[in-house]
Order: C-alpha cells, then sequence, then structure tokens
C-alpha cells in the first residue's frame, strides 16, 4: 500500500470513530429519524427521505472535497479564508444554533408531554 492511501484509511477510520463516540451527531440523527417517523410518511418514502437527510447532511462535505480536488491551490486559500470567518463568528453561530436546535427539541418534547 501506499503511503497516500495508508492516510487516507487512517483519516477515513478517525472520522468513522468521531461519528461513532460524537452525541452530538447521534442526538442529531436520531432527531431526524424520530422526526421522519412523527411524519407517518409510509415504509419506502420514509427510507427516502432518511437517504435525502443523509445525502443533504454529506453535501457540504462532499462540495468541499471536490473542490479541493478540482483546484487544489485555490481551494486552500478560499478554505482558509472560511476557516477564518468561522473562527470569528464561532460563539454567535453556536448561540444561534443552540437557541434554534434547542427551542425545536424543547417544542418537540413539550408537544409529546401533551404540553403544548
Amino acid at each position: 500500500m501506499t503511503g497516500g492511501l495508508l492516510l487516507a484509511l487512517a483519516a477515513f477510520g478517525a472520522g468513522a470513530g468521531l461519528v461513532a463516540v460524537s452525541p452530538e451527531l447521534w442526538v442529531f440523527t436520531l432527531g431526524a429519524i424520530g422526526a421522519i417517523s412523527d411524519a407517518d410518511l409510509g415504509r419506502w418514502v420514509s427510507i427516502l427521505t432518511f437517504g435525502a437527510f443523509v445525502g443533504l447532511t454529506l453535501s457540504g462535505s462532499l462540495a468541499v472535497l471536490g473542490f479541493a480536488a478540482a483546484a487544489p491551490e485555490r481551494s486552500a486559500t478560499v478554505l482558509s479564508r472560511a476557516g477564518a470567518w468561522l473562527e470569528r463568528r464561532s460563539r454567535t453561530l453556536a448561540v444561534v444554533l443552540g437557541a434554534v436546535f434547542g427551542t425545536w427539541f424543547l417544542l418537540k418534547a413539550l408537544s409529546a408531554l401533551g404540553l403544548v
């Protein structure tokens, strides 16, 4: 095996391990499954909807990967600027996204308890 292939396999394993032990990702995925289940779409439509969820969830990562493969020099500049922007606004983004998803989960829980 070449060094590049071993590095790619190690990166894949690290990513898979991160997903396996990340409670945020599990909560997000199980929340999506619960929302799809609550929608009562039928078996095949539910499976297709979950497939669309997975595809849309991965689309951002795949777009960045494709951009990096197609234009490595340009992508390094763009991605470093995007990373700097995210670092400057990380607290704001965390608060806004936490409030949005926290409110959604709270309303879902209150609804399940019959309080809303």
